[in-house]
Order: structure tokens, then sequence, then C-alpha cells
């Protein structure tokens, strides 16, 4: 059974792995703390049974929001998880009145796309060279969110 809460502190090292698992260049602790230390963040872990599978962060900047990141274990993919979790922090942000979201994608991440099509979210633009290691443009997505 899939369950949702706010991370923690004591999150943060399996976190941390798993974003070293699914990005070239994964944030450090430090990225994480200054998100922390944040009133306008939210971020998500998601556990199957008592093991953490995936986590997802925003950004609220009412009434709109960025998803900063979202990922999943290797070993927890192609489960639902990515999308069970995507659906969880569209909730908290709707419930927190954000009315827009944004999100950027690697050009290349089809499975990362597929999701956010699937999920509603259109493109917008691209952005060049946004991401590094190595340097590749961005999409920027947008979905509405309804209560």
């Amino acid at each position: 059974m899939l369950t949702f809460r706010e991370m923690t502190m004591e999150d943060l090292e399996e976190v941390l792995r798993i974003e070293e698992e699914n990005f070239s260049t994964p944030w450090t602790a430090n990225s994480f703390f200054s998100f922390f230390i944040r009133n306008d963040t939210y971020f998500a872990c998601a556990f199957e049974g008592e093991e953490l599978a995936g986590y997802a962060g925003l950004m609220l900047i009412a009434p709109e929001a960025e998803l900063v990141n979202i990922a999943v274990k290797k070993s927890c993919q192609n489960k639902g998880i990515g999308r069970a979790l995507l659906d969880h922090v569209l909730a908290e942000a709707a419930d927190r009145g954000i009315t827009d979201m944004f999100l950027e994608v690697r050009i290349s991440n089809t499975t990362a796309r597929r999701l956010y099509d699937k999920a509603g979210f259109t493109f917008l633009a691209i952005r060049k060279d946004y991401y590094e290691d190595p340097i590749e443009d961005a999409l920027l997505m947008k979905r509405e969110i309804r209560p």
C-alpha cells in the first residue's frame, strides 16, 4: 500500500540515494536544506509499506507552483508510484490555493515527459541549455489545477 507524508530531515539520507541513482547532477544535502528552511515549499515522500519509494517537491508562489523535483527509487519504478506522487502533490497544491503548476523536464527524458503529458501538462516553451552534464534544453510545461 502506498502512503504519503511530508518529508522530514530523517528521510534525507534515503532521498539522497534516490537522487543519485536518478540524476546526472543530483541535488546535495545542502540543496535540500535550502528548501527545508523556506516557508514556500512542500516536499512529500511516498512509502511502499515501510520503504521510502520516492519523493517530490514544490515551490509555492501562490497562485502558482513549480514542481522542482520528483524521483522514484529505481527498484520501485514502473509501479505507478511516480504518477501517484505527482497526483498527491497536485492535490496538495490545490488545497493550498494553487491554480497553475509549472515544471521543466529534459527533452530527452521521455519517461517523465510521458508522465507529465498523461497528467495534463502542456508544452509552453523551450529553455535553451537549461540542464548540465550533459548540457541539454528543457521543456517548460504547465498544468491548470482546479479544486
